[in-house]
């Protein structure tokens, strides 16, 4: 079934075509200004829909779990774009990104398991949270300059070889590449000139912590000495105490300074290496237990 929407409707209100299972072909106008949320969600059959450019508000889910929709070009008109828009479009193999757009929201491209090209526009600012989680033929995705932040599984379950995040980026969630499992490093740049290379399950079960210490450029000796006798999976939530108390304490920077015990003067990394290896073994690590020991 083929639908033409008549010229002079400037909205498509919420839950228009919700379910139109019969639905092939939509042919929305030059008038159209508002696309509402789930306007067009679960059209299972529908394959061809052109977003004209004078559509600014583009609502929530308004075409996810459309089953047969292929390819999709995203006009740089809109100003607003709901969470979950394209979500589980699960035969959907390209999307085109205009430039204008500025937010890759919430779950943009969830589920969408067939989607292999997409390219990110630069004027992107912000990679919102699970926006390409369950795009398990994404094996390359570039993040452009001027991106600020990335949301927590925002290429969750992709199948990524490499994944650069670049300087401008100054805050990330956690789990950013949970379970990308032909990925085993991200590099991030400090500048233009330098790339840290970083193991994920650093990145993902510390999050931003790790990220802002890669950032500033901190010494993780200490850190990197003790990742090497856990599992970072196991011992997740007492990484990330561990983690906070050396931030907090300077350790990162400070591996120089020394304390003494027992007449001995010992380097303080040394020895906080002791104690936190035994807290683990013992599962007793707390944001207390390093100051108290000091």
């Amino acid at each position: 079934m083929r639908v033409t929407i008549p010229t002079g409707v400037k909205a498509i209100s919420e839950n228009a075509f919700f379910y139109c299972s019969r639905l092939r072909d939509i042919n929305i106008p030059n008038s159209v200004e508002n696309i509402g949320s789930r306007a067009f969600c679960a059209c299972e059959n529908l394959e061809t829909v052109i977003i004209p450019e004078s559509v600014n508000e583009l609502g929530y889910a308004a075409f996810s779990h459309c089953y047969s929709l292929e390819s999709i070009n995203i006009p740089g008109s809109l100003k607003f774009i709901g969470g979950n828009a394209f979500s589980d479009c699960s035969n959907l193999k390209s999307a085109n990104i205009s430039n204008g757009i500025t937010q890759i929201p919430v779950s943009m491209f969830y589920g969408c398991s067939n989607l292999e090209d997409i390219t990110i526009p630069n004027g992107i600012k912000e990679i919102g949270r699970h926006a390409f989680t369950y795009c398990e033929k994404i094996k390359q995705i570039n993040i452009p300059q001027g991106v600020t932040s990335i949301g927590a599984f925002a290429f969750s379950r992709c199948s990524l070889s490499e994944l650069v995040i670049p300087h401008s980026v100054n805050t990330i969630d956690d789990n950013i590449v949970h379970q990308c499992d032909d990925l085993v490093n991200v590099n991030i740049e400090l500048n233009p000139n330098k790339v840290v290379n970083v193991p994920i399950d650093r990145l993902n079960i510390l999050g931003n912590d790790f990220f802002k210490a890669i950032k500033e450029n901190k010494n993780l000796n200490l850190f990197n000495k003790l990742c090497k006798n856990f599992d970072l999976e196991e011992d997740g939530n007492k990484f990330r105490a561990f983690f906070k108390l050396c931030a907090t304490l300077g350790l990162m920077d400070r591996s120089d300074v020394t304390l003494t015990k027992n007449g001995k003067d010992i380097p303080v990394s040394n020895f906080a290496f002791d104690i936190l290896q035994k807290a683990l073994k013992n599962k007793t690590i707390s944001y207390n237990a390093l100051g108290t020991s000091l």
